[in-house]
């Protein structure tokens, strides 16, 4: 099980910063959606230069233009990309060609999901490396984080990444899920002491 970190700090040398407190406790570092509209690809490619040897992972959500976002995203250092399961299949396909082509792990995003079953069933077909899973709302109130999870853990064989505003107080029920990556954002990077909980945090996961 790995702890990918995800920064979504507006200002980017901040971003940076924070990372470079946290990036050792971290399996992957993930340039947030946020940090990517305000920063553009350049967010990702600071990334790459002040780690190097860390994966990369730009959760840009992409909706369309998927060859396209792939190449650029990947040619600037992303290891990872994250792509929308409400996209079109011609999309999710070229974004997946692409992503071979370049080097990419393409992951498909299920918050927009009309049926967890079905995307988690089509992610492998498709092309995609892998799920992420994400704790909205409606499935903590109405689904259940279980049940949602027995979804999609049941209809793929792929690596499934969680995350959703995942904290300290529930980290325990997201480790019992067993996925292959928890991801974190604020919990860490908006922490008083950001090394510190990344570290307890990634400790947690890794005597899981």
């Amino acid at each position: 099980m790995k702890l990918q970190i995800s920064y979504n700090i507006l200002d980017l040398n901040k971003a940076l910063d924070v990372a470079a407190q946290t990036a050792d406790c971290a399996d992957i570092l993930g340039v947030g959606s946020l940090i990517l509209l305000q920063n553009g690809v350049k967010a990702v490619a600071a990334f790459k230069e002040k780690f190097p040897t860390k994966e990369i992972f730009a959760e840009a959500s992409i909706i369309e233009k998927g060859d396209l976002s792939v190449k650029i995203l990947a040619q600037a250092g992303a290891n990872y990309i994250s792509i929308l399961s409400g996209s079109s299949i011609a999309t999710l396909k070229k974004s997946t060609e692409a992503g071979r082509e370049y080097g990419a792990k393409i992951m498909l995003n299920l918050v927009d999901s009309i049926s967890l079953e079905q995307s988690a069933n089509d992610a492998k077909t498709i092309g995609a490396h892998g799920i992420i899973f994400r704790l909205t709302p409606t499935i903590r109130d109405t689904i259940g984080i279980d049940v949602a999870w027995q979804s999609v853990r049941g209809n793929t064989s792929l690596p499934i990444f969680v995350t959703g505003n995942i904290i300290k107080e529930t980290i325990h029920h997201i480790i019992a899920l067993k996925p292959d990556t928890i991801m974190i954002g604020q919990a860490i990077t908006h922490a008083a002491a950001p090394s510190q909980e990344a570290c307890h945090l990634h400790s947690l996961i890794k005597n899981a």
